[in-house]
Formats: C-alpha cells, structure tokens, sequence
C-alpha cells in the first residue's frame, strides 16, 4: 500500500463522530448507542482531525470528510462553518468532499441553505413508507420520526441539495421490498441497502437481535429490488450501491464498497475525543489506534493495515471453495457471526448474498 508521499492519488475513507453517540431518536436497531461517548468534539480536535486528514492523502486527491453519528447535526451550524473554514485553510489546492449522514429530522432552512453554500452531499436515513419506517425509527417515547424525515429532504431539495438514502433492512421492511424501492426511488438518486444483523445476548446465550433480518429474507429482498431495478428505465433509476459494486467487481474493477473489498483497514473512524478505531463498526478497545493529538493520523491509519488485511486471513475454509470469493471475500467481518460447517465464523448474510449473485448471472 502506497503512502500518501509516493501515490499523489492515495486516499483513505474517515469518518468522524462529532457528538459521538448523541441522538435526539432512540432507533431500536442502533449498534452504536451503547458502545461509544457522548461527547461533542472540541475546536482542538476539530482543526487536527482536519488538518491531519487533507495532509495525509495524496497531493492530487480528492478529500472527503464523512460526518456521522449519533446525530452529527447535534453538533450545531457552527461547529460545520469552523469545518469548512479549515477545509479552505489547509487545502493547498485539493478538492474537499463534505458527507453527512443524518436522520433528516433536524433539517430545517438554515441547514438547507448551509448545505447548499458549501455543496454538502447530505445522506438521510429512511426505511421506506411510513409504517415500516417508523416501526423501530422512534425517538425515545416511541414517537415515530417519518413525517419529520419527509419534512427534511423536502426541504434540501427545494434548497437544490444533494439527498442520498440508507435504508436499513430490518424484520420490518424485509418482506415488503417492492413497496421500499417504489418509495425510495421517488426521493434519492443514490440508496444504500444496509441489512440489519446483530446479536444481542438471550438466557446467556448469543442470539440475532428481533430487528435482524435473516439470510433467506435478506435474499429475497435484494433479488426481488435487482429485479425491479434492471427494470427500471436506466437514465432515471437511482444508483444502488450493492448492485454497483457488483457489476464493478464483475468487469475486474474495485468494488468501491468496504464490504465487496479484499481487505478493510482503509476506512478509520474518529471519535469526538481525538480517539482513532480500526472501523466504526469496531469502535472497541481491542480495535483502538491511538488519539490523533498524540500520534499522527497518518502513521495511526497505517497501524490499521493487520486489521484489514484479516479480512482475507480470517476466511473460513468454505469461503475459499466457494465460486463467488471475489464477489464478496467473505463480505462485512462484523457479520462474521454465524458458524460454517467447518467450525470457522462465516458472515451470517453469506447465503442471502450467493442468491443475489446467481440471481444475477442468471439474468
């Protein structure tokens, strides 16, 4: 892996969490709740994550920020002015990207207009129609957040921001596929399809959380959405970002999802502390780098090499014999929970995904 002083083209995928786990909704699905702070990041912090990440790419590349959460918009407007107004100063002449991923119900005009100003790609979680949405997107009474994400992207796109959609596939919404895509493609150009799969501890005994989806539903669902989507008239059907990374991969191309490449390593996450974690999805202590006031970014990004590289190491025996390895190469580590035949973790969606890709090459 080429460093940012020999590929003037080298990039990396951070992520910051500028209120940590802060959210004014209580999601019944959210990993990320109980597992990070809830604090806000600091002007300190701020200009060295900013800083530190535009020195360590490369001279000619292009640099996004994503900004996640929790709510990231808790954070205020002005925490973002401060952002951009240090994306201008240390620059030097590269392209800055700005993503922040919301759950839209805290968007109003000022927002809007803020993201217009400084061409924010603004993503939006939203499950699909309103009684699948709002079965476990609910603030913390068990109100549901729908209206108010409507209201949200309404109201960037008559600013004229860019609005892309997560979807996160759940027990929910996993049966109703057709009415999702439908709904979904009237508002985004681009959607993500996040599958649900976690577990949570049962009679002390790990078992899939109630809102996870399971393999053969999850299959199901993505073939029924290709279906309809190769459908689609291709100058205005949205981007979906699975279905990308397939045809990507399939004409020998990166696949341009984490999930789809070889090795991890290359998307850090960075905590409002300073604290740098392998993944945001391994915001643990065993998954810690070191805080970026008091190591380089760079030098913490490139301790994350093990991490990514286990990615392949780490495939069970049936992952090797399997005709769609380099589709998939064992897909999300994090979904690793499930047991192959052989003993070894397998990802628990495997078998949703050797659908969608026979499906696929059946066409």
């Amino acid at each position: 892996m080429a460093s940012s002083k020999t590929d003037p083209y080298r990039t990396y995928a951070m992520m910051a969490k500028p209120v940590g786990a802060s959210c004014n909704l209580c999601c019944s699905y959210c990993y990320y709740r109980d597992i990070a702070t809830h604090t806000r990041m600091s002007d300190e912090v701020l200009e060295s994550y900013i800083q530190q990440t535009i020195a360590m790419h490369g001279s000619k590349a292009a640099v996004e920020f994503v900004w996640h959460g929790g709510e990231p918009l808790l954070a205020g407007i002005d925490f973002y002015r401060r952002a951009a107004a240090l994306q201008r100063k240390y620059a030097n002449g590269r392209v800055i990207v700005n993503n922040i991923q919301t759950n839209g119900t805290l968007i109003n005009a000022a927002w809007a207009e803020f993201f217009a100003q400084e061409s924010f790609i603004v993503g939006v979680s939203c499950d699909g129609p309103k009684n699948v949405h709002d079965a476990y997107r609910h603030n913390a009474a068990g109100s549901g957040s729908w209206q108010r994400v409507i209201a949200g992207i309404n109201t960037c796109t008559e600013a004229g921001v860019r609005v892309d959609g997560l979807c996160a596939v759940h027990a929910a919404n996993v049966g109703h596929p057709q009415e999702v895509y439908t709904f979904l493609r009237s508002l985004f150009p681009l959607i993500q399809f996040l599958p649900v799969c976690d577990l949570i501890m049962k009679d002390s005994h790990p078992s899939l959380s109630p809102e996870s989806v399971k393999a053969d539903s999850f299959g199901k669902f993505l073939c029924t959405i290709y279906d309809m989507w190769t459908a689609d008239d291709p100058a205005t059907r949205p981007v979906i970002s699975t279905f990308e990374a397939i045809m990507r991969m399939s004409r020998g191309e990166p696949a341009g999802i984490c999930e789809f490449e070889p090795t991890c390593g290359h998307a850090g996450s960075v905590e409002a502390d300073g604290s740098v974690y392998a993944c945001d999805r391994f915001a643990d202590k065993p998954h810690i780098l070191g805080n970026l006031l008091k190591t380089n970014l760079e030098t913490l990004m490139e301790q994350n090499r093990p991490f990514g590289t286990s990615k392949l190491t780490n495939l069970a025996p049936e992952c090797l014999d399997c005709a769609y390895l380099r589709l998939c190469f064992g897909g999300c580590p994090k979904k690793r929970i499930a047991l192959a035949a052989s003993g070894s973790p397998i990802n628990a969606l495997c078998a949703a995904y050797r659908q969608l890709f026979s499906h696929i090459n059946s066409a």
